[in-house]
């Protein structure tokens, strides 16, 4: 919001805002008061003098104090269409990422049901296959033919 980033900010009653009309001397100055100075200790100085701010904090510093060289005037009206509006966006934000929610919820579903079937389908087959290694007529060539798959017979169960 403007107000929080320029510290000091007018409000006037619920109204239309007209740039050409004063400020009425009757608005009231929203914004922090003034903190006291602080009492010089003589006592408590550090040995080693403070490490330097980081250059971002220094450019942000720099940014409020532009912005707080003016006072701004926000009238009611145009800070409750700002919520509005924010409001709104937030919300149709929420219904995108519900959506994409929703769509990989799908994506996933699908993917456990294909690996649904193939587990009954790897189960049936296993089934199968030990059925026929206990018919004595085929169980010769599946035994081969096992052996030539895992190249060890003796790791095939009988």
């Amino acid at each position: 919001m403007d107000t929080k980033r320029r510290g000091l900010a007018v409000r006037r009653p619920l109204q239309l805002r007209d740039n050409n009309v004063a400020v009425a001397p009757s608005t009231v100055v929203i914004g922090k008061a003034p903190k006291p100075k602080p009492k010089p200790r003589a006592a408590a100085r550090p040995l080693l003098p403070p490490p330097a701010p980081p250059l971002e904090m220094l450019r942000a510093r720099a940014e409020c104090a532009e912005a707080m060289t003016g006072v701004a005037e926000v009238s009611l009206a145009e800070e409750l269409e700002r919520a509005r509006e924010r409001r709104g966006r937030l919300r149709a934000a929420r219904e995108v990422t519900q959506r994409d929610l929703d769509g990989r919820a799908a994506a996933l579903d699908r993917e456990a049901e294909i690996w649904e079937h193939r587990t009954e389908e790897q189960g049936r087959l296993v089934a199968e296959l030990m059925r026929l290694i206990g018919m004595p007529e085929v169980s010769q060539s599946v035994r081969q033919a096992l052996c030539f798959i895992f190249d060890r017979f003796d790791s095939i169960p009988v």
